[in-house]
């Protein structure tokens, strides 16, 4: 497996952001940790197939299911995956030298002090709800997290790359016509381009979902001011590239080609990913800070 770069921000205002954690009061003083509230997932998408999110167990035929049903079905199969997302995120920030994960209980009461609920769009918390939270937490972090893609990515996510090479196409029409003095062909060159780059993006869409299993998990790290600290939204799909990968091992080989499985052992790797960065700009910001930047 490994990570896919979707949208490629610049170094700089990822430097930057890293450098004005400690004006804003966080920071990390080993061996004291950064206390850190991991909120429940939130979920970008709607499911209306059990078979979206897992492999259908023999002897049930969905044609005989109700689609009201089916989307029950998977709802509730959903709910279960995200719910082991979240656990899976306090495991692993746990196990940081950066981050002292506060209890999922005491999480969850604060938010209903809150007036939230796990269903609640989290993801979108006001500030001043945030500072509330942090407050009663006695948390120096929260961090919101957004599982957009699980199991297939939407269209709408490769909207930032064709953008990209839309402009590309433009500004090469644009030289094509002031170099031959023909706005026609200039015209006809973008256009061309504009049409294969289409073609390339929606291919690689329908091969991605089609034969790998995508996970996009975006992670926001939020301060107890109500603002961002960092996000990893430049690294935050992960697919299955190889069948037979280890971390496929500790499951039994009857189990490795159940979807369920797959889209754990993705998102796994997913939250790996995400924890493995929110440490790194937390330490980041420490050498930043102790060299004046």
């Amino acid at each position: 497996m490994k990570g896919f770069p979707l949208l490629l921000l610049p170094a700089a205002l990822a430097l930057s952001g890293c450098a004005t954690w400690r004006e804003r009061g966080v920071a990390v003083h080993p061996p004291r940790k950064l206390r850190i509230a991991v909120v429940p997932v939130a979920r970008d998408f709607k499911l209306s197939k059990l078979s979206s999110i897992e492999t259908v167990p023999e002897g049930l035929d969905l044609r005989e299911i109700p689609k009201e049903k089916q989307k029950e079905m998977a709802e509730r199969a959903m709910a279960a995956a995200l719910t082991w997302i979240r656990q899976r995120l306090e495991e692993r920030f746990s196990r940081t030298y950066a981050f002292e994960v506060i209890a999922d209980s005491d999480v969850l009461a604060a938010l209903r002090q809150e007036g939230l609920s796990p269903e609640s769009d989290l993801w979108n918390l006001r500030p001043s709800t945030i500072k509330g939270l942090a407050q009663g937490l006695k948390a120096d972090v929260i961090l919101k997290s957004r599982l957009a893609g699980y199991g297939a990515v939407k269209a709408i996510w490769l909207a930032g790359v064709m953008a990209a090479d839309y402009a590309e196409n433009g500004v090469t029409g644009f030289a094509v016509a002031a170099a031959s003095g023909n706005v026609w062909a200039g015209i006809g060159t973008g256009a061309l381009e504009t049409l294969a780059d289409t073609v390339k993006w929606i291919g690689s869409l329908w091969f991605l979902n089609r034969y790998f299993v995508p996970v996009i998990l975006t992670g926001d790290l939020v301060g107890a001011d109500g603002r961002s600290l960092a996000s990893n939204s430049e690294h935050e799909i992960s697919f299955e590239l190889f069948v037979h990968d280890k971390a496929f091992d500790k499951y039994p080989k009857d189990q490795r080609n159940l979807k369920q499985i797959r889209l754990k052992v993705v998102a796994d790797k997913a939250i790996e990913d995400m924890r493995d960065y929110f440490e790194r700009q937390a330490f980041k910001n420490e050498e930043a800070a102790k060299s004046g930047l």
